[in-house]
């Protein structure tokens, strides 16, 4: 049984960073997409929105309540997929969505 769970985890990673790489990719090779990212990201508000997002799910994933701690994590990961959806349908991505999703429910549906 161990031999199959290695190999299928071995076939996840690559799986993973192929459709990474490809949703980079879709970004670098449109000019008006790289151009939104810039803007997104030089606007002091949107720094600052994402820098508490990331300190907020570091601490519910870190040291989240004993009593709630499962349902914490989850939430957290639902709220975070939101975020990847917004910034996906904002670039135009359409497709990457569904795989991202996809991936990131496959992986962290263990919580």
């Amino acid at each position: 049984m161990d031999l199959i769970v290695d190999n299928t985890n071995k076939i996840k990673l690559p799986f993973f960073l192929v459709l990474l790489f490809g949703s980079v990719f879709l970004v670098i090779i449109n000019e008006n997409k790289i151009k939104k990212v810039v803007s997104m990201f030089s606007s002091k508000i949107v720094v600052f929105n994402f820098t508490c997002i990331a300190l907020f799910s570091l601490y519910n994933f870190i040291n989240p309540p004993p009593l709630e701690s499962d349902l914490r994590k989850r939430i957290t990961i639902d709220a975070i997929l939101g975020l990847i959806v917004a910034i996906f349908s904002y670039l135009d991505l359409k497709s990457s969505i569904f795989w991202i999703i996809w991936l990131v429910a496959y992986y962290f549906n263990k919580f």
